[in-house]
C-alpha cells in the first residue's frame, strides 16, 4: 500500500509539474551573486573591416648620405689579387676605381660592402679595407658548374680608407664569359659626425 502512495504521488507531481505554467509557480527571491568564474575561450575571428584611410607620411630621422656605388665584370682583368669590377652600374660620388678596383672612401662613415662573384671552380674571396683583410669566404665547386659566391660586410672608414675585393693565390676559378657578370656593390649606411 505505501508503495502504491508513492507511484500516485511521483506520477501527480510529473504531471502537475509539466502542465502548470512558469509564472505559477512560487519561487524564492534571487540570491547574492557568486565570485566570477574564469574567463571563457576566445570566439571566432570577426568580418574584415572597411580600409582606413592612408597613414601621415613618415618624419625623416636620418641625415642623407652619398649614393652608393656598383660595379660589374663579364671578363674578369686581375691585378695581382684585386679583382677589378671593371663595367661601372654606378659611381655617384666617383669613389670606385675600375682601374685599380678599389674603392676611395671620401666621407667618412659606416658602409656597407657586398659581392657575387661567378665561379667554375673552387673560390676563396676576402674583403679588405687598406690591404688588410677584414672577411674571406671560400666556396668548393666539385662540379666545377658555374655558381654564384657571394659576401657582405659593414665597414667604418675614415677618409682616404680603400676598400676591395682579393681572391687567394691557391683558388682562384673566377668565371670569364659573356654568360653571367660578376657585381662589386657598397653604400654609406650613415655618415660619422665629430
Amino acid at each position: 500500500m505505501q508503495l502504491r502512495f508513492w507511484l500516485v504521488t511521483g506520477i501527480l507531481a510529473v504531471v502537475l509539474g509539466t502542465t502548470l505554467p512558469q509564472e505559477t509557480v512560487c519561487r524564492a527571491p534571487d540570491g547574492k551573486n557568486g565570485i566570477p568564474g574564469a574567463p571563457g575561450l576566445n570566439g571566432r575571428p570577426g568580418q574584415k573591416g572597411d580600409t582606413g584611410e592612408p597613414g601621415k607620411p613618415a618624419r625623416r630621422t636620418g641625415i642623407r648620405g652619398p649614393k652608393g656605388d656598383e660595379a660589374s665584370r663579364q671578363f674578369p682583368p686581375h691585378r695581382g689579387n684585386t679583382v677589378v669590377f671593371d663595367n661601372i652600374i654606378t659611381n655617384q660620388e666617383d669613389s670606385y676605381s675600375a682601374q685599380t678596383g678599389e674603392f676611395t672612401c671620401r666621407i667618412p662613415g659606416i658602409y656597407y660592402f657586398a659581392y657575387q662573384v661567378i665561379s667554375s671552380g673552387d673560390l676563396c674571396l676576402s674583403i679588405t679595407k687598406n690591404k688588410e683583410s677584414v672577411v674571406s669566404f671560400c666556396e668548393d665547386n666539385i662540379r666545377n658548374i658555374l655558381q654564384v659566391n657571394s659576401g657582405s660586410c659593414v665597414l667604418s672608414l675614415a677618409i682616404g680608407d680603400k676598400v676591395s675585393v682579393i681572391t687567394s693565390s691557391l683558388q682562384n676559378m673566377i668565371y670569364s664569359g659573356s654568360e653571367a657578370d660578376s657585381v662589386f656593390s657598397g653604400f654609406m649606411l650613415f655618415p660619422q659626425m665629430g
